[in-house]
């Protein structure tokens, strides 16, 4: 990644500390898989929370 890029990912990352810190721990743990993928499907989401996949869907469309 070029230093310029690093430096504006760090820089959108500060920028979203304050809204961060508004998460519960779920919420939390949710975010940290987009950190592995740009997208997750609902089923990912609903193993992740040991959910149903209908729950998830409702969480992902409600959330």
């Amino acid at each position: 990644m070029p230093p310029e890029a690093k430096a504006e990912t760090l820089k959108d990352h500060q920028d979203q500390k304050p809204l961060l810190r508004e998460l519960d721990q779920k919420q939390k743990q949710v975010l940290s898989l987009f950190e592995e993928s740009r997208f997750i499907t609902t089923k990912e989401l609903a193993d992740f929370l040991h959910i149903h996949r209908r729950t998830a869907l409702y969480v992902y469309k409600n959330g």
